[in-house]
């Protein structure tokens, strides 16, 4: 469940944490059983409200950018066109806040 992840499990080294191809998704790296969506739905889907049993993941990417782009005054936009969920990003540690919560 998304409320079991740590608020600080993003700033720390992750020595221990695995390593899985992306794009991707972790059921298919044997962390939970797939969901095919043509037979029932293993979650009830009862919107708004989110079931306490929530398979939840994280994810995590270290790149590095040019100095160019540190520049003050300089506006960037990081383009995430993946399909729904939540992404949180953080940069040197600090949370960036999205527009939305999904693009």
């Amino acid at each position: 469940a998304p409320e079991a992840v740590p608020e600080s499990w993003l700033e720390c080294d992750l020595p221990e944490a695995d390593t899985v191809v992306v794009p991707s998704n972790w059921q298919m790296h044997g962390y939970d059983a797939p969901i095919y969506t043509n037979v029932t739905y293993p979650i009830t889907v009862n919107p708004p409200f989110v079931p306490t049993e929530n398979p939840t993941g994280c994810y995590s990417l270290t790149f590095n950018v040019d100095e160019s782009w540190l520049q003050e005054g300089q506006r960037r936009i990081i383009a995430d066109s993946r399909g729904g969920g939540l992404r949180r990003l953080r940069i040197q540690r600090q949370g960036i806040h999205p527009a939305s919560p999904s693009f």
